[in-house]
């Protein structure tokens, strides 16, 4: 798997801003986003969900795939960031998929630096 690389994250973070602000994807819980994520198949439910209106397709392959990878160890608790007693991070949110996505993206941008400090 090929190295997550911060513009992509940005863009990320950037398309579910878009998305949230839209309005027409607020049913996306956190619980939904977090399943998808343990599954593997995130970007596909995102695609389905998004259909016409929002476009993930600029985000390659190996991006797609080291992306879901890094939020999934986010949802599992990566150590160089959370405490195992904690359970799943969730920076405060609570109900909407869509802000805890741009919530572990602004993570994302940021992990490298922790795991480094980690280490």
């Amino acid at each position: 798997m090929n190295a997550l690389k911060q513009s992509t994250v940005s863009f990320f973070v950037h398309i579910m801003n878009v998305a949230l602000d839209s309005g027409k994807f607020n049913k996306m819980t956190k619980d939904d986003i977090v399943q998808h994520i343990e599954e593997g198949d995130l970007m596909e439910y995102l695609d389905s969900s998004f259909g016409k209106h929002i476009n993930l397709e600029f985000i390659e392959a190996d991006q797609r795939e080291a992306l879901v990878g890094e939020l999934q160890c986010l949802a599992m608790g990566d150590p160089a960031i959370s405490d195992p007693e904690m359970g799943v991070r969730t920076w405060g949110i609570q109900n909407n998929g869509l802000c805890l996505l741009i919530a572990w993206g602004l993570e994302l941008i940021q992990l490298p630096q922790r795991r480094a400090m980690a280490v």
